[in-house]
């Protein structure tokens, strides 16, 4: 019967068999809430695993905010890694418009700090052009050439204006430049002579007015290096050149050449100037170019007494140039074609002082060549060069400068060499003459009203 119910329908395990049935139904019940529970598992999962990313993500934020704080509290300690910083745009092409660029091919530099000075006076260097370092040259304005064919002859000046020197950056470490340009002027080497004259420096205050009383007849043969007048109106001339250089005796009146002796080949003829010794006799003193010697001679007969060594600018080698008295001082003033004078004690032949010679604007004047004290004023010819200026001799500052030019014009004259060379005073007149000239003026100067109060 039971099992008919179970086969026959289909449902006999449920409303058939008694407590059999009744155990079937706590076993589905059981298995029914199982699987209620096993449906309930997967969203208590998801769960756990989203809070366990949440929490992952959590730190991760903490970590990047701690690292953010960190590096705006001021990077990395001693000893840390250093974060590199972000170059800023346009950071580059500053740097190469005031520091170095390398030549092609030139290996790179480290990371240098340039400075510049706050100065007009730096030019704004070019792109890719290189930095180089210029060499100073000594320049000399003084020292005349040697081996020239006059005694007088110039070296390369150095003009009043030069060009400031630019302050230029520091580089550290700097890599030498083996293209870098030189800088400054040539020097001229001591045998050769240059063919242009000098440039003279020029004032609005120099006077061209002068009046000519009279042109006399000289000797175009003498290179003319000094001149003087003696106590009697006779005039004495020493010459120059190598194996030319004389001393002469000059007839006043007639300008006829009285007595004239040779010197030897050694000397380079310099100038002269007539002076009364200690006992009251005339006596001429007589220097060279380039022999540190000098003689004196009798005034009368130019017969040679005394013979001495003197020393003038060392370093431009202790040339004599000019050469004048200051009767009231009883003193030798002399050049060496520097800017300097000297003076020298009349008895000793001792230097006593030297003044630098400067022009109205103060520039100083070098070249100096030869001279005649006039009115308490020592008067300069300038070598190459048509100017006469008159100088304070205690302080070298110049109180009257002349352009001579018109005296006689440069272009009648022949060789650039023949210039204006020679001045001796008078009793009533300045008497001029220069270089290889036929020509000697006795003039006067309208503005100088004092010009002859000191002649003898």
């Amino acid at each position: 019967m039971g099992s008919t119910g179970r086969v026959g329908d289909p449902l006999g395990g449920v409303n058939s068999g008694g407590g059999r049935n009744a155990s079937s139904r706590d076993a589905s019940r059981a298995q029914s809430a199982q699987g209620a529970h096993d449906v309930e598992r997967p969203p208590k999962r998801r769960r756990a695993a989203a809070i366990a990313v949440g929490l992952c993500i959590a730190v991760l934020v903490g970590a990047v905010a701690v690292s953010i704080g960190f590096l705006l509290r001021g990077g990395p300690s001693s000893g840390s890694a250093a974060v590199a910083p972000t170059s800023v745009p346009g950071e580059e092409a500053a740097v190469d418009a005031e520091g170095p660029n390398l030549e092609p091919g030139a290996p790179s530099q480290p990371t240098v700090q340039v400075q510049i000075p706050a100065t007009s006076d730096i030019a704004e260097s070019t792109t890719n052009a290189p930095i180089t370092s210029a060499p100073t040259t000594s320049n000399p304005t003084e020292e005349p050439i040697a081996n020239a064919p006059s005694s007088d002859a110039p070296t390369t000046s150095n003009p009043a204006t030069s060009a400031p020197i630019s302050s230029t950056p520091t580089i550290a470490p700097a890599t030498p430049n083996p293209t870098a340009f030189p800088t400054g002027r040539p020097t001229l080497e001591p045998s050769v002579k240059p063919t242009d004259p000098p440039v003279i420096v020029a004032s609005s205050t120099i006077v061209d007015a002068f009046t000519v009383l009279e042109q006399v007849g000289h000797d175009p043969t003498s290179f003319t290096q000094g001149l003087s007048y003696g106590d009697d109106g006779t005039i004495f001339e020493t010459t120059g050149l190598h194996g030319h250089s004389k001393v002469r005796r000059i007839n006043p009146t007639t300008f006829e050449v009285e007595l004239s002796i040779d010197i030897d080949a050694q000397y380079f003829g310099e100038g002269c100037a007539f002076f009364t010794d200690a006992d009251g006799n005339g006596r001429l003193i007589h220097i060279t170019w380039r022999e540190q010697t000098g003689f004196i001679y009798d005034a009368a007969t130019l017969q040679r007494l005394r013979t001495f060594q003197y020393t003038t600018t060392p370093n431009r080698g202790n040339q004599g140039w000019g050469i004048t008295y200051d009767t009231s001082k009883q003193e030798f003033i002399v050049s060496d074609g520097t800017s300097r004078l000297f003076f020298w004690d009349r008895d000793t032949l001792v230097e006593k002082r030297s003044v630098t010679v400067a022009r109205f604007d103060g520039t100083e004047q070098a070249r100096l060549n030869e001279l005649e004290l006039i009115d308490g004023l020592v008067c300069c010819n300038i070598w190459y060069s048509d100017h006469i200026i008159c100088v304070d001799s205690e302080t070298g500052k110049s109180v009257r400068e002349y352009d001579m030019s018109e005296l006689w014009p440069a272009d009648e004259r022949g060789h650039s060499e023949n210039v204006l060379n020679g001045i001796a005073l008078g009793q009533n007149h300045v008497l001029l003459t220069g270089k290889r000239w036929d020509r000697a003026f006795k003039v006067v100067f309208p503005d100088w009203t004092t010009l002859f109060d000191s002649a003898g």
